[in-house]
């Protein structure tokens, strides 16, 4: 949500991923300080998730990217096989 207030809810302000709360929205809540009750809107209903094996494959997926670009600039500052192999354990 941008800052100057639009998107606000619950009873706050947004300062770009920060939220103010005023003193009735969480008497509202019983006092409680207990964030759990905060939700982040643009992360959907938990039930739209992938399964956790699909997002165990994504994860390795992802991680695989990383160590070929890790690779490559080892490669390009001129870090031997063996050296690298050093690094990697």
């Amino acid at each position: 949500h941008p800052a100057g207030g639009e998107g606000q809810g619950e009873g706050g302000e947004t300062y770009g991923r920060w939220r103010s709360f005023t003193r009735d929205a969480i008497a509202a809540r019983d006092d409680s300080l207990d964030i759990s009750w905060l939700k982040d809107e643009s992360e959907g209903e938990t039930g739209e998730l992938p399964e956790p094996d699909a997002l165990a494959r994504k994860a390795i997926e992802e991680l695989a990217g990383a160590m070929n670009e890790l690779q490559a600039i080892l490669v390009e500052l001129g870090v031997e096989e063996e050296d690298a192999a050093e690094v990697a354990e």
